[in-house]
C-alpha cells in the first residue's frame, strides 16, 4: 500500500472511531455527572457540559496506532518510538483525566510535576531537540517545549471549536511538512491526530448535545503536537527551517506568552484564570465565537503556510528575514491587544 493511501486510512479511521465514540462518551459522562458548568466571568457556555471528549480522542488515537502498527508493512524499528510517545501520552492523559473528574481539579504544581515526567519519557527514543548542544541544554528545552506546548492548547480551549480547529490545521501542517520525511512516525501520528481532532470537532460546534473535550484532550493534543514538533529536521535547505515547526504553533503559544505577560504586569498568578484570553479580547472588539474560531484559525493556516515556504527556499537570509518580520507583526499585534479595555478582567478563584 502506498505511504498516501495509508495516511488516508488512517485519518479516515481515527475521524469514523471518534465521531462514533464522542456520543457514548458524552452519554457515560451525564450519568456519571461530570458536566462543566457555567459561570459569570471566564465561561461562555450557558448550560452544563460533559467534558470528557478527550477521552473519545485519546481511545481513538490509540486504537488507530495499533491497528497501523500491526496493519502496515512498517518494520517494528521504523516505529519503535510509538511506544515512548504512548506511554508519555498516556501519562499526560490520565492527568487530563483527574483533572476533569477530580473536584476543585488537580494542583498547578502536581500538573507540572507529571507533565515534565511525561517529557521525560521521550528522552528514552530519544525524541528531544536535537540542534542545542551540549546535550543538557537541548534535554533542558526539550521537557520546558512539551510542557508548554501541552498548557498552551489547555489555556487556548475557553471556546467552542477554538483548540479542535487550532490542533487540526497544526496536524494537517506538520503532515503536509513532514509527508517526504524518513520520520515516518511523525506523518502517522500527525495522521492520527488530524483525524481524531476533526471527528471530535462537529459535537463540540453543536448547539445541543456539546461535548467539551476537556483538559484529557487539550492537555494530550498539545502534548502530541510538541513531539510532532521536535520529531524531524523539517527541511535539509536551510539551517534555520528547524524553527518552521514553531510557526504551525504560533497561535496557542503566542496566547500563553501573552497572557503570562498581562497576568504579571497585573499583579495576578499566570496559574488561575482570569478573562484576558485573546478571545475575550476579540469578543471585546465585537467578534462572535465563530468569527474569534476563523480569524486564530487563519492566522494559524497562514503562519503553517509561511511555515511551509520556509522549508522549501534555499537562502538562509531570507528566511530570517521572514521570521523577523512574523516577530514584528506579533508584537505590534500584542501592543495591541494590551490596549484594549477589558471589563470583568479580575483574577477567578
Amino acid at each position: 500500500m502506498q505511504d498516501y493511501l495509508v495516511y488516508l486510512f488512517i485519518v479516515g479511521g481515527s475521524f469514523v472511531l471518534c465521531f462514533a465514540l464522542t456520543p457514548i462518551v458524552r452519554w457515560t459522562a451525564l450519568r456519571l455527572g461530570l458536566l462543566d458548568y457555567p459561570d459569570e466571568t471566564l465561561k461562555t457556555h450557558t448550560t452544563p457540559t460533559p467534558r470528557l471528549g478527550g477521552v473519545a480522542i485519546f481511545l481513538s488515537i490509540l486504537a488507530v496506532l495499533f491497528a497501523t502498527r500491526f496493519l502496515t508493512h512498517y518494520p517494528s524499528g521504523t516505529i519503535r518510538n510509538f511506544r515512548y510517545i504512548l506511554l508519555g501520552a498516556t501519562a499526560i492523559f490520565t492527568l487530563g483525566l483527574v483533572d476533569d473528574t477530580l473536584a476543585g481539579g488537580v494542583r498547578y504544581k502536581w500538573k507540572f510535576l507529571f507533565q515534565f515526567l511525561a517529557a521525560a519519557v521521550l528522552l528514552l527514543a530519544p525524541i528531544r531537540i536535537h540542534f542545542l548542544n551540549p546535550a543538557y541544554v537541548a534535554v533542558f528545552f526539550s521537557l520546558i517545549w512539551v510542557a508548554g506546548v501541552a498548557n498552551s492548547i489547555n489555556l487556548i480551549d475557553i471556546s467552542d471549536g477554538l483548540a479542535g480547529t487550532q490542533t487540526a490545521i497544526a496536524a494537517a501542517s506538520f503532515l503536509a511538512i513532514g509527508f517526504p520525511s524518513e520520520d515516518v512516525y511523525v506523518n502517522i501520528l500527525a495522521s492520527c491526530i488530524l483525524g481524531a481532532t476533526l471527528g471530535f470537532l462537529p459535537h463540540n460546534f453543536r448547539r445541543t448535545n456539546k461535548m467539551f473535550m476537556g483538559d484529557s484532550g487539550s492537555l494530550t493534543l498539545g502534548y502530541l503536537l510538541a513531539v510532532l514538533a521536535i520529531g524531524s529536521s523539517y527541511s535539509t535547505y536551510n539551517s534555520y527551517a528547524v524553527f518552521a515547526p514553531i510557526l504551525i504553533i504560533a497561535v496557542p503559544v503566542f496566547e500563553t506568552i501573552f497572557l503570562i505577560y498581562i497576568r504579571v504586569r497585573q499583579g495576578l498568578s499566570p496559574f488561575k484564570g482570569s478573562r484576558d484570553h485573546i478571545a475575550h479580547r476579540l469578543q471585546a472588539l465585537g467578534l462572535s465565537q465563530k468569527k474569534i474560531v476563523v480569524v486564530l484559525g487563519a492566522a494559524t493556516f497562514v503562519f503553517s503556510s509561511l511555515a511551509f515556504w520556509i522549508t522549501q527556499i534555499q537562502d538562509e537570509r531570507f528566511a530570517l528575514a521572514i521570521y523577523a518580520l512574523l516577530i514584528i507583526c506579533l508584537l505590534l499585534i500584542g501592543r495591541s491587544l494590551t490596549q484594549l479595555k477589558m471589563s470583568n478582567s479580575q483574577e477567578i478563584p
